[in-house]
């Protein structure tokens, strides 16, 4: 969050990020709208795919749908370099433009970098399935056969993993990252949380408990380096 001054008092600003090209649809008037409670980060394109950032192009093929998710893996790492941690709820497991589903993408990027995880499973959605694959379970969701069935998406994929390596980036990979999840486990998501909390974090309906809960393990993982700042 963004603190500055206004009238003598501090006020905090969320950072919300945003992909090329989400961010040209992005009006003046809503930036106005919600200028003391938002701070917009612009996330241009790959330098790599060489497109005119000023034009908007929609996902309305293969091509460009490669286009779209490299740009929204593009704006995820840069946000997770400046995240401390990362909280999963609800999400998409159909319908989305990216890589993976985004709370996937997400949820990995913060694992892989050893940045504490959050799930939170009482919304269901990608989160729930991430819940089921950490504790060792084959969530639908989050198989290749499952997801390749959307045949625009599997166009897609095909053409993302034929240029993975050329860009250097990780291809689409169900099962690689299934078994990375499981892999992980609950003590994986470094989260300040030990099982017992975690599983009450997947499974709690109320929201102060999670909230609670959250802060109980931020607490754990930053509070001591906090006390000695």
């Amino acid at each position: 969050m963004d603190s500055h001054r206004r009238a003598g008092e501090s006020v905090e600003r969320i950072r919300s990020f945003l992909a090329w090209p989400l961010h040209l649809n992005l009006a003046a008037s809503e930036r106005a709208q919600f200028r003391q409670i938002a701070r917009f980060e612009r996330i241009p394109p790959p330098v790599d795919l060489g497109i005119d950032p000023r034009t908007f192009l929609a996902p309305d093929s293969a091509e460009h749908r490669y286009v779209w998710a490299r740009c929204l893996s593009h704006m995820r790492e840069t946000m997770n370099r400046e995240i401390d941690a990362r909280v999963c709820l609800g999400g998409q497991v159909t319908g989305y433009k990216g890589k993976y589903p985004g709370l996937v993408e997400e949820a990995l990027l913060a694992l892989q970098a050893g940045k504490p995880l959050y799930l939170i499973g009482a919304f269901g959605g990608c989160a729930r399935a991430l819940i089921e694959a950490v504790e060792g379970g084959r969530p639908a969701a989050l198989t290749g056969g499952v997801q390749l069935g959307d045949a625009d998406y599997a166009a897609s994929v095909a053409l993302y993993n034929q240029r993975a390596a050329a860009v250097g980036e990780a291809p689409v990979d169900y099962k690689g990252l299934l078994a990375f999840l499981q892999g992980r486990g609950i003590a994986g998501l470094n989260n300040g949380l030990d099982a017992v909390e975690n599983r009450r974090l997947f499974a709690t309906p109320h929201i102060p408990e999670m909230v609670a809960l959250v802060l109980r393990g931020l607490a754990g993982v930053y509070g001591v380096a906090n006390q000695q700042s």
